[in-house]
């Protein structure tokens, strides 16, 4: 095939991740390495003192953002309102799953993001050209107020429109985004949200970083995108959670960092390096001062979802660390060795990831969608998260993964 012929052919989005063999394929492969890498730098930036300038504030989640950071963060405002458009289905019956949210991501998220990702990509070609920044201090260079606040609108604008899908037409970039992007909220067919959708939101952030819509790869452009483009995040999926009553996806119960999330953890245990004489003990409440960090955050919407039930029945873990870490950079190195572990080492997470020309798969698969075999391994029989203080020893169970804090 002709170099040219290879530039024109399209990436077709696949998975290839079904057995253990393609699992640690993964593991070792340069993709895996670049998202740990990505996910590193952006948290660093949290906790790095030349960035303490920078406090996020959700009154101007658009300051030190780019253009096209701008654009993405008014899309997830945007997407917001999709909810109000698509009421949940009323029913004393549904527990877990309502079926609305099928509507919700197959009439809204699929066919909207498209004109969303084109948008993206419009404002970062348009904008990072041109001379329209003020000079700083940093690295880097902010953007003028009112185009970023342009672009915005236009985000938030271009999730009002249905679109056509994604098609021939559509450079690879846009196809590769909208597939992650429709993985990153929750799955419509078994109405579950988990640590693998997150996972999806990070990979979208670092196609898009790969492809320049970041504009810099300063600390402090880190730092703005870290928390503007999470918080928006958060805001959805949060609400998709309780409106849709989505269950969570491969939670490990009371033995688990949380039900949903781990990477907001993370960004935040590193937002509080710089803040050690920020203490919170277990007994003691979230305040409204506390909710500006990101981690406390977390904390807080555990306790909303479930009202009246001990911090220590709920979060057994996250209870621990509050008892017996009072560092915050060992918090935010143990929450990072726990995604790596628990998420980005565990196949029923993973085996769900596409793959394509901007997060490529450097293996050929064990299995395809045409020949897929049942799985020969369950759930049950892989390495599991057991709770630190567990006592006993079952010899039929594999060795467990200890949290990272957890004493020997």
């Amino acid at each position: 095939m002709s170099s040219k012929e290879e530039e024109n052919k399209k990436t077709i989005m696949k998975r290839f991740i079904y057995d253990d063999t393609d699992l640690l394929a993964f593991l070792s492969s340069p993709s895996k390495m670049e998202l740990l890498k990505f996910i590193s730098g952006m948290g660093s930036s949290c906790a790095a003192a030349a960035t303490m300038e920078y406090q996020y504030d959700s009154n101007t989640p658009l300051r030190c953002l780019s253009p096209g950071l701008a654009t993405l963060v008014g899309a997830l405002h945007g997407m917001q309102e999709w909810i109000q458009e698509v009421p949940p289905s009323v029913s004393d019956t549904i527990r877990f799953g309502n079926p609305a949210f099928r509507i919700w991501h197959q009439e809204k998220l699929v066919q909207r993001m498209p004109g969303v990702i084109r948008c993206i990509l419009k404002n970062t070609k348009q904008y990072n050209t041109t001379t329209t920044t003020t000079t700083t201090t940093d690295e880097d260079e902010d953007y003028d107020d009112e185009i970023l606040n342009q672009c915005y609108e236009e985000g938030k604008q271009a999730t009002t429109t249905t679109t056509t899908t994604t098609d021939t037409s559509d450079p690879d970039i846009v196809t590769e985004v909208c597939a992650y992007f429709k993985d990153a909220f929750g799955h419509p067919v078994r109405l579950d949200y988990g640590t693998g959708h997150e996972t999806c939101f990070q990979i979208v952030l670092l196609v898009l970083y790969k492809v320049g819509v970041f504009g810099s790869s300063s600390q402090r452009r880190f730092k703005a995108a870290c928390f503007s483009t999470w918080d928006g995040y958060l805001q959805i999926t949060r609400t998709l959670q309780k409106d849709y009553r989505l269950e969570p996806a491969g939670s490990h119960g009371v033995w688990g960092l949380d039900d949903y999330y781990c990477l907001p953890f993370y960004f935040g245990a590193q937002q509080l390096v710089q803040q050690q004489d920020l203490v919170l003990t277990p007994s003691e409440s979230i305040t409204s001062t506390h909710k500006q960090f990101l981690y406390l955050d977390c904390i807080s919407f555990i306790q909303d979802i479930k009202k009246g039930a001990p911090f220590f029945e709920t979060s057994p873990m996250l209870y621990d660390i509050s008892r017996s870490v009072s560092d915050w950079k060992k918090v935010a190195s143990g929450v990072y060795k726990y995604y790596e572990a628990e998420v980005l080492s565990k196949r029923p997470v993973v085996q769900h990831l596409v793959f394509g020309k901007y997060f490529p798969a450097n293996w050929i698969p064990s299995q395809t969608e045409d020949n897929r075999q049942a799985p020969t391994t369950t759930f049950r029989t892989v390495p599991t998260t057991r709770a630190p203080w567990a006592k006993g020893n079952n010899k039929n169970m594999p060795p467990p993964t200890r949290a990272p804090w957890a004493k020997k």
